[in-house]
């Protein structure tokens, strides 16, 4: 058995201070849709126009392999944001390449998410995977239950979700089993 080191993640603060230093509305809405759908790399730049659908609010994610699609949230803060974007936007796919009919390269996509990283002057260097694990610990941070984390993350064992709650621990307050006893009359 080999050990998995725990994932680095962004503070919610450092996660909004990655897009906010953007100019460009298509690496904003990039970005801002990596972290809010907690999708992989693969997943966010094989995004069609068609996967989203804002009156659900979900969003049709699917893995560049075999896998089912999964539907994730999609938050409001991204469907007024994503209506600008698309308002301009003419190509089936939602991040296209250097050609309208391609899909955004994995490899465009990791880099736009370290420039970001670099602009925003965090010292950690970004991914888009950080994005990921970032947003499945604010979701439990947020009292989201594991499972439906599971769902959100397209993982198929709990385990793998579950370490995200050994880094929402240290956030937490603690609580001590015999403060909540009763008090003796």
């Amino acid at each position: 058995r080999r050990d998995h080191p725990l994932p680095v993640v962004l503070s919610r603060d450092e996660v909004f201070r990655l897009w906010g230093s953007l100019r460009q509305l298509k690496r904003r809405v990039l970005l801002m849709t990596a972290y809010s759908a907690a999708l992989r790399t693969s997943e966010l730049v094989h995004l069609r126009v068609e996967d989203l659908d804002p009156k659900q609010k979900l969003i049709c994610a699917r893995d560049s392999g075999a896998g089912a699609p999964r539907l994730v949230p999609y938050s409001p803060t991204l469907i007024q944001v994503m209506e600008k974007y698309l308002a301009e936007h003419d190509s089936p796919w939602l991040f296209h390449g250097t050609s309208k009919q391609k899909p955004l390269s994995t490899w465009a996509a990791r880099s736009i998410c370290v420039q970001a990283g670099y602009i925003a002057g965090l010292s950690k260097s970004v991914t888009i995977t950080m994005l990921r694990h970032s947003a499945a610990t604010h979701l439990l941070e947020l009292g989201v239950d594991v499972r439906t984390v599971q769902k959100v993350l397209g993982h198929d064992r709990l385990a793998s979700t579950m370490r995200y709650l050994l880094l929402t621990y240290e956030q937490q307050p603690h609580v001590h089993p015999l403060d909540l006893l009763p008090e003796p009359e």
